[in-house]
């Protein structure tokens, strides 16, 4: 009995180490084998079933010999790789197992298909009719994902431009373009603004437009979204700004729909009724809301996904991001209510003007560029938003702290008009205290509009506001995922550990591991089985994915082995 138990232990090494001859190209040439062993398949497994479990077997390396490595994979968490390795001998084939410190000499006439290998056995010179054979299959192995710098670089060449009217309100003007904003100009502007609102007094229903612009070719069924708010002191600016033309551009080549919208500009100044520009800010605010909605209500035409909606502005734009993804409907401005004596309309809710579009939707984050906030207390715990904020240190228009803006002017004469703004560097303290992903880039001793340099031209500051959102914007449209489920301290004596992930009907997945092997994957692929090497230095599982709007993350787990007696 003793004696039938080694020989069947020998026949088992045999068969593992005749897998070394499956993809050699070997024909049978009188008595002999020829063999070229440059055709043998690298690191491609193949799987036997015996004795109720999976036998894989694999050729490593390829030189005057043949090295390569087996285990079994059953029911029990960790196996062990074995190695063996194969030397040509005048047409024969020389097996040297080290399991055991022996060796073996046998011949075997291999038969071969594309996908399968049939080894058939023998410890003598001629083979038996009767001589038991091992039937190996090519692993089916998953398909690894096509990864695309999506979101991550310009990967479209051009893009699709349009425009389209998202509401229509009342106002002063819902336009005023100035190639060039300067102290030295500040006089010529604010007579220009005084005018525009001298003729228009009373106000009249003024369309309000909005540029979309698309990765041209994109074959995506949906994309994330961003809204792009110009500057302009809340008086003048244009959706055509040379910084919201080129930020459309830029991150629509690299997937997004972005949409660069105007909204209503100008109000009154006068000396203590800093209630007009509230009212301004507000209407801003209100236009913002309303193109998004027209977004959303048209998800289907552009191809949005209204789940990853991100807003953002440089300025007076910065201001009206941050009130659209902080500003709740009972924190309006007291402002916006009636005033009979001052002849002022109650401007409505939030979602009450511009177009009668009623679709809800969530802000999922903020890029904010040097704006600011009227009131700290809007970023409360009940808005979790992401913020990214650029500002420069030394701005004398927007203060990155807690101060008068246009300090360009005399404080004296500001302080007339407006009142103090909480800056990006006041936002900061406030999310920290609230824990709100926040994230601020200083410009050291640069002033209102960093971007630009002394003729106007973008300068390196303005490639540190792309590389910066670029990477603020990709975390936000892969976020919210749980990671690798699983365990990740696994005892000898376990069962095969299982690793899963959320299953999203449109996204894509695919695992990789180190120090062990996935011998199963569910059809929906978000589910892996592995058994984990004991011989192994480093233990870690991989998911990759591609989710829902192309955009692609891997989620990593390391693994630990205990509880070996």
């Amino acid at each position: 009995m003793g004696q039938s138990v080694r020989f069947m232990k020998k026949r088992l090494r045999y068969y593992i180490f005749l897998l070394i001859l499956i993809a050699a190209g070997s024909c049978k040439t009188g008595n002999k084998i020829s063999i070229d062993i440059n055709q043998f398949p690298l690191n491609q497994f193949y799987i036997a079933e015996l004795n109720g479990k999976k036998l894989y077997a694999r050729i490593t390396e390829v030189g005057e010999g043949i090295s390569g490595e087996y285990f079994f994979a059953g029911n029990n968490a960790v196996t062990t790789v074995n190695k063996f390795k194969a030397t040509p001998d005048d047409g024969k084939i020389r097996l040297t197992y080290f399991t055991a410190n022996d060796s073996v000499v046998y011949y075997v006439i291999p038969r071969i298909s594309a996908d399968s290998i049939i080894l058939s056995y023998s410890v003598k010179p001629k083979i038996k009719a009767d001589a038991p054979v091992l039937v190996f299959l090519k692993e089916k192995q998953q398909s690894p994902l096509k990864i695309t710098n999506r979101y991550k670089e310009e990967i479209f060449k051009k893009t699709d431009f349009s425009t389209r009217v998202f509401g229509n309100a009342e106002g002063y003007y819902a336009s005023k373009l100035y190639e060039n904003v300067s102290p030295s100009n500040y006089g010529t502007i604010i007579s220009d603004v005084a005018k525009s609102i001298a003729k228009n007094l009373l106000m009249k229903n003024l369309d309000l437009e909005m540029d979309i612009y698309q990765p041209s070719g994109d074959t995506a069924s949906k994309r994330p979204l961003i809204v792009l708010i110009h500057g302009g002191a809340f008086i003048i600016g244009d959706k055509r700004s040379e910084t919201m033309t080129d930020l459309s551009a830029f991150y629509a080549k690299q997937g997004y729909v972005v949409a660069s919208i105007n909204y209503r500009l100008g109000y009154i100044i006068l000396p203590g009724q800093y209630d007009y520009l509230e009212r301004c800010i507000y209407r801003a605010v209100q236009d913002a809301r309303a193109a998004i909605r027209y977004l959303v209500h048209n998800a289907a035409l552009y191809k949005i996904d209204v789940s990853r909606i991100v807003v953002g502005g440089n300025s007076a734009g910065g201001f009206t991001a941050l009130n659209v993804a902080f500003m709740k409907e009972d924190e309006k401005f007291e402002s916006v209510e009636s005033h009979l004596l001052k002849l002022q309309k109650g401007l409505g809710c939030l979602d009450c003007s511009s177009n009668k579009y009623k679709e809800n939707f969530s802000v999922k984050g903020v890029i904010n560029m040097w704006g600011a906030l009227t009131d700290i207390n809007l970023m409360d715990e009940d808005e979790k938003v992401p913020v990214i904020s650029f500002h420069g240190d030394d701005d004398n228009i927007v203060p990155i702290d807690f101060d008068y803006p246009f300090r360009d002017l005399s404080p004296e004469i500001t302080a007339f008009f407006v009142k103090k703004v909480f800056g990006s560097r006041a936002l900061q303290y406030q999310a920290n205290k609230l824990k709100i992903n926040y994230e601020l880039v200083t410009f050291p001793k640069a002033k209102h509009e960093p971007q630009l340099d002394d003729n106007n031209k973008f300068n390196q500051n303005y490639d540190i506001i792309k590389n910066k959102t670029i990477k603020f914007l990709y975390n936000i449209i892969t976020s919210g995922e749980t990671g690798i489920k699983g365990k990740s301290i696994v005892f000898y004596n376990d069962s095969l550990p299982v690793y899963n992930f959320a299953f999203r009907p449109a996204y894509k997945y695919y695992w990789m591991v180190s120090g062990g092997k996935i011998v199963n994957v569910n059809k929906t692929c978000n589910e892996a089985k592995v058994v984990w090497f004991e011989n192994s230095t480093e233990k870690r599982i991989t998911l990759q994915i591609i989710n829902d709007v192309g955009a692609a993350k891997d989620f990593l787990l390391d693994v630990k082995l205990t509880g070996k007696e």
